[in-house]
């Protein structure tokens, strides 16, 4: 009967999100056709494009990072007037966002991640970026000397580090070594009965969902200093993950600091010690910048940020942009894959007008139109069958969030 009743919800949620998709793809389609050629963001490149100047020879552009970021700048940039060479350590992209599901369901993965195709007008190097300079950056392409890659152009988008499996290591720089990680990862869950996660933001969350969902008769633990959990996001949304964790069984040891943690507890504040079998900790993400190897001077922080000006550019590199996680811009906007992707639209424009002789265009004005700032969106799963969704000042809770979060 149980499996039955999956059966048919996934039928349902299915056929729910074939028919949802279809309508969003039609009004997207109309919303570019009418919108994009007179938006504020495209006006000045269109001029330009209509002038039909021609650019000779093409420029430089290297994209260093092939996630969302990375990504967008690639499709966007295309044509004869650009030639772009994109550079990550994987030769891979993974749909972060979705990851989680992976834990309790490796095979996942094959539907999360693709290989990275190069660009049209150029090549993708799997290659890790060692620096970045005025107008050239170095690149260790496997085992091999430190090469020079010349731009006119650079835009870093290396993202930001966390703990595995969450985010790819060097030990996953292929698609088989990362379903390899996953497979290892379900094995060590399969083998508990216990289960702590350390972290109640976002990803802790999520895991937390994904494991009382799978699992329900292992016992999940979830720790965080905070009071309440999914900090910084609105009452509302915080209400209804909590109250569905508290119906699924997750214990949340909340408002208390930790002292220490390995693979097998934690330690509060007070001295209590909490055991598992199972840690997972989910805390701890960090820029990537650091991995310049101080090339980029006082614009790259202690913390690894990049810091940026109101285009976008890393202060005092004309022609050098940061995008995504691993830069910090005044904004303070939330760091997510939809944020990512924004900046490199914007970036992207600002290139093509900068290569007619235009001025780059400020973020987030640009985009989100003066004084505004950008879309305050987040999409929370819990399980595969409810969630929550955050589109500014609208909330939306339970299966429908689910199918929202299934469609992107």
């Amino acid at each position: 009967h149980k499996a039955a009743s999956r059966t048919m919800q996934d039928l349902i949620v299915g056929s729910t999100v074939a028919v949802v998709w279809a309508m969003l793809t039609v009004a997207d389609a109309a919303m570019i056709y009418v919108m994009d050629p007179v938006s504020s963001l495209g006006r000045q490149a269109w001029k330009a494009i209509r002038r039909r100047k021609v650019i000779e020879p093409p420029k430089k552009v290297l994209v260093l990072g092939s996630s969302f970021a990375g990504l967008t700048i690639r499709n966007e940039l295309h044509g004869d007037e650009f030639d772009v060479t994109l550079v990550d350590r994987k030769d891979y992209f993974e749909y972060t966002p979705g990851i989680l599901r992976c834990v309790v369901q490796p095979n996942k993965a094959e539907e999360l991640c693709a290989k990275i195709q190069p660009p049209r007008n150029g090549r993708f190097v799997k290659g890790e970026v060692w620096s970045v300079g005025t107008n050239s950056a170095q690149i260790r392409i496997g085992d091999s000397e430190l090469q020079d890659m010349p731009f006119d152009y650079c835009v870093i988008a290396i993202g930001s580090e966390y703990r595995a499996p969450w985010k790819t290591g060097p030990g996953a720089a292929s698609l088989e070594e990362r379903a390899a990680s996953w497979e290892g990862e379900r094995a060590r869950l399969e083998q508990a009965k216990s289960v702590i996660i350390i972290g109640a933001g976002l990803v802790g969350v999520e895991l937390a969902g994904e494991v009382a969902a799978a699992c329900p008769g292992k016992v999940v633990t979830l720790v965080d200093r905070a009071a309440g959990v999914c900090e910084g996001m609105p009452a509302k949304a915080r209400n209804h993950v909590q109250q569905w964790l508290k119906r699924m069984g997750v214990r949340m040891v909340l408002g208390r600091s930790l002292r220490s943690f390995d693979d097998k507890g934690c330690e509060l504040d007070d001295g209590t010690s909490l055991q598992a079998d199972l840690v997972f900790p989910c805390l701890g993400v960090k820029a990537s910048g650091g991995g310049l190897h101080g090339s980029l001077g006082e614009a790259a922080d202690a913390g690894g940020a990049i810091r940026v000006d109101g285009c976008l550019q890393v202060e005092g590199r004309p022609g050098v942009f940061a995008v995504g996680d691993v830069m910090r811009h005044a904004s303070a906007e939330l760091k997510m894959g939809h944020t990512a992707e924004m900046n490199a639209h914007v970036v992207a424009h600002s290139i093509r007008n900068m290569a007619r002789g235009l001025p780059p265009l400020a973020y987030p004005e640009a985009l989100a139109g003066k004084g505004m700032p950008t879309p305050r969106i987040a999409c929370i799963s819990l399980g595969p069958y409810n969630g929550v969704v955050v589109f500014n000042w609208l909330v939306i809770t339970g299966p429908l969030a689910a199918v929202v979060k299934w469609l992107i």
